[in-house]
């Protein structure tokens, strides 16, 4: 009986640990990629707040006013967070604190040891510090950063009606201004609480934003595009607006000039099929500012306007060529989709955190390398456990990795270190600053903080995919590797 209790008990930690470190991984990907977007967050006492700062979403999750409810291993967490922000201080190096919780419950799910894990851990905040210009910090987001990129995450999602009005001035921001300004002649001009204008002169055709609400102007010729407006009954049903980016992405066979308008807040997976596919979008627009919006940009009949009604139809995951056809070898039909699907997720936000889009993408400068390697190593041809081992160490040493992202691969590796699948997944990680850095020769390089940030979020993907393996795998009792 007691051994009974044990197991139920063993697994009731299993499943929490699991939980948790999906929440973390899931809002950090929101938080820390490198188009710097910041995280809606519920402090103790109700209030709402957005950061970017890995403390403040650790405590958030966590709950530290609730001590009493939290296991003694979720303590020593926090307060391992406390001291190593104080080592590593603000801004990008916080993204440490994050890969430290999700380390942290690998270990209790295979047995390593806290301190060997910290102590990797560290070396790589060191190698970080080291690598950084002195005093560079990720620029916080306040009130005033109306262009900076904000999304709702699954905590805005699942209460926006609550306080969306109340959070207007920031939720209503245009999502990534950057990728707007390429395709549609602007000018962005940013107004302060007090009125005053802060004007940006980047080109000279305009659209206006404001701090307290969202006002789109067009002040000369504007580029045309198709525009698509997707619109739920009320504005608010998101279900409804992801299913109609679906059929969108369905019916119309070219949306590289279609510029997408909708009130409600798409997810990742719609942002990312649009982009994907070279589309523009508005979204958290509100209605008058669409129907004005509306008005200054179809005032030629020669304009198309692609009115997609709204169905209930159910959500496709978003297909990647190169990567949905990755097959995974397992030794349970059961394992299989369940790593193919960590696999997808995985990838899915990889690519997107990064814009490393699919092989034979022109929106791609780095070639998909990432998925082209993912889809050859793991899927492409049936590699054993051998062959995988062989293509590691082939691709280890054709060149040494910069030393942040060694110091990386080796605190990953001493937690699974024998894992082949996790070692290629591991190798594709290093080899994001390969892809990052394969630009265009007018291009300048992508900044450090950028590069080491994406180095980082690449790893919390990878480690996050394999906690769900290793649930699935404990919950069969399965051999703990996979051959």
């Amino acid at each position: 009986m007691a051994d009974t209790s044990r197991g139920s008990n063993a697994a009731d930690g299993l499943a929490r640990a699991l939980r948790a470190s999906q929440v973390v991984a899931e809002v950090v990907g929101v938080a820390f990629g490198p188009a710097g977007r910041g995280v809606m967050v519920q402090g103790p006492a109700g209030d709402m707040a957005i950061t970017r700062d890995a403390m403040n979403i650790l405590e958030a999750v966590f709950s530290p006013e609730r001590s009493s409810d939290l296991g003694c291993e979720e303590v020593v967490l926090l307060q391992s967070a406390r001291s190593l922000r104080q080592q590593a201080g603000d801004g990008v190096k916080c993204m440490l604190l994050t890969a430290g919780v999700l380390l942290h419950h690998l270990q209790r799910l295979r047995g390593v040891e806290l301190a060997k894990a910290r102590l990797a851990l560290n070396r790589v905040g060191m190698a970080l510090s080291n690598s950084l210009p002195r005093g560079a910090a990720v620029p916080a987001v306040d009130a005033t950063s109306v262009v900076e990129s904000v999304l709702a995450t699954r905590f805005t999602r699942d209460v926006a009606a609550a306080f969306l009005p109340a959070a207007s001035s920031l939720l209503r921001a245009v999502d990534d201004v950057q990728f707007l300004r390429r395709h549609l002649p602007v000018l962005c001009r940013r107004r302060q609480a007090s009125g005053h204008s802060v004007a940006d002169s980047l080109l000279r055709d305009g659209l206006v934003v404001d701090s307290s609400t969202l006002h789109f102007v067009a002040e000369g010729r504007v580029e045309r595009r198709r525009v698509v407006v997707l619109a739920g009954d009320g504005g608010d049903d998101v279900l409804d607006v992801q299913a109609a980016v679906t059929a969108l992405l369905a019916d119309v066979a070219d949306v590289s000039d279609v510029l997408v308008v909708t009130a409600a807040a798409l997810s990742d997976v719609s942002l990312f099929a649009l982009r994907l596919r070279g589309a523009a979008v508005l979204h958290c627009v509100p209605e008058e500012d669409e129907r004005f919006l509306m008005e200054r940009l179809l005032d030629s009949k020669d304009d198309l306007v692609v009115d997609v009604r709204v169905e209930h139809r159910g959500a496709a995951w978003l297909g990647l060529d190169g990567v949905r056809q990755l097959q995974v070898h397992a030794p349970t039909q059961q394992l299989a989709n369940e790593l193919g699907t960590a696999l997808r997720d995985a990838v899915q936000l990889l690519c997107f955190a990064n814009s490393v889009r699919v092989p034979g993408s022109a929106l791609c400068p780095g070639g998909g390398w990432l998925e082209r390697e993912l889809h050859r190593a793991l899927g492409g041809t049936p590699l054993g456990r051998d062959e995988l081992l062989v293509w590691h160490q082939q691709q280890r040493e054709k060149r040494e990795p910069p030393p942040v992202v060694a110091q990386l691969v080796e605190a990953f590796q001493c937690v699974r270190e024998e894992d082949a699948v996790f070692k290629a997944l591991v190798e594709a990680v290093a080899a994001v600053p390969r892809a990052l850095l394969r630009q265009h020769p007018l291009q300048p390089p992508p900044e450090p903080v950028a590069l080491r940030v994406a180095v980082l979020q690449h790893a919390v993907a990878a480690v996050n995919t394999f906690l769900s393996v290793d649930h699935v795998l404990a919950a069969k009792r399965a051999p703990s590797r996979i051959p």
